[in-house]
């Protein structure tokens, strides 16, 4: 049979933790194919929760309790799969709340992606089929919705669509690959960064539909200043894009500043606009190379001329592109209207064709 485990971490849950595990064991008769171990890990709760797992595991002999200090949700799950990797070996691992709200009934479709040759299986709030509770108010609403789409488009990786779930099967092997350094990450972004991990490591990722059901019992975990600081972070931190545009606001500060001054001294502002952009090419080449592209860094004297040479024939085009817009933008709207014209060009032209051709051409694997 193989080796399944679910880890369940907990933290004065004893209001949830028994019926929650009977339920589990009840399921688990409907995987005939695996060998189910629930693995609790509790962080010294202080309502006793650990004792009432003690009891259960005279009960069922498949209950594995892990006792350890309160170091958050990400760290009770790498002392899990570590343990459970030396220990037991397993292939899969199941990630549930111990709170109820996630629906032990779904564990069957988990396993059915898997065995369609799934890796990383989630369980989805914002796919058709899936919601969050009706009872939750606005600000936490507000807070999981533009959270999690914050990090879809933020990392431009629009599936799976739930990146904060914490209803998942993952395969042994992921972890063994990717979980090193994870250890860092704290709360949800725990799971945004297994997540990404995985997608980047391309292996197959999947959901299926979760109505997510809030607690009727205890008191909820989510921090939401931690939860908003450590998101924010985590996506400017690991989106190229964000990056980028970011470096992008740096060169074009820098090119107004240059064309206006090159205005002001009643230099032909198609020109002038021209000067700017291409002192905003240098800035944006150092920039991108030192902390957008920094994973494909370019390095050595001979190389970095090369790149830039290269860097600067392709960037030809977003000079041209604002140069013909502001030059004929000039004679139609008048010279007044220079400025505005940059803009336009820079934000519905030059950006998406400069990241289309820095990926492609400049900072390529």
């Amino acid at each position: 049979m193989k080796q399944a485990v679910l880890i369940l971490p907990t933290y004065n849950e004893k209001e949830n933790i028994e019926s929650l595990i009977i339920a589990i064991e009840g399921v688990s008769q409907k995987l005939p194919k695996y060998q189910l171990k629930i693995i609790v890990v509790d962080d010294n709760s202080p309502d006793k929760t650990a004792g009432i797992v003690k009891t259960l595991q005279t009960k069922y002999d498949n209950i594995i309790l892990l006792s350890k200090k309160k170091e958050g949700l990400g760290a009770a799950y790498i002392h899990a799969m570590n343990w459970a990797i030396k220990n037991l070996n397993p292939e899969i691992f199941i990630q549930m709340d111990a709170d109820w709200s996630h629906n032990p009934m779904l564990l069957p479709e988990f396993f059915e992606k898997y065995e369609k040759g799934v890796d990383f299986v989630v369980g989805s709030r914002y796919m058709k089929g899936g919601s969050i509770p009706g009872n939750w108010g606005i600000h936490r609403k507000l807070f999981s919705i533009v959270g999690n789409n914050y990090v879809r488009f933020g990392l431009f990786l629009l599936k799976p669509h739930d990146w904060s779930s914490g209803y998942r099967l993952i395969k042994t092997e992921i972890f063994k690959q990717v979980g090193s350094g994870l250890e860092k990450f704290t709360g949800y972004t725990f799971q945004i960064a297994f997540l990404h991990r995985a997608i980047l490591a391309k292996f197959k990722i999947d959901e299926i539909p979760l109505q997510f059901i809030d607690r009727i019992h205890g008191r909820s975990k989510f921090a939401p200043s931690e939860y908003i600081k450590n998101v924010i972070l985590y996506v400017i931190n690991n989106s190229t894009f964000i990056k980028y545009v970011v470096i992008g606001v740096i060169g074009f500060s820098t090119q107004g500043i240059i064309s206006k001054l090159l205005v002001m001294v009643n230099l032909f502002p198609g020109l002038a606009v021209g000067i700017g952009a291409f002192v905003a090419i240098i800035c944006n080449f150092i920039g991108n190379n030192l902390w957008t592209f920094r994973e494909k860094k370019i390095r050595g004297r001979k190389l970095l001329l090369k790149k830039f040479s290269h860097f600067l024939a392709t960037s030809i085009g977003a000079v041209v592109i604002q140069f013909v817009v502001v030059s004929f933008g000039v004679f139609i709207f008048g010279k007044d209207a220079w400025f505005l014209l940059m803009i336009f060009a820079i934000g519905f032209l030059v950006i998406p064709y400069n990241f289309f051709i820095y990926n492609r051409f400049i900072w390529k694997k």
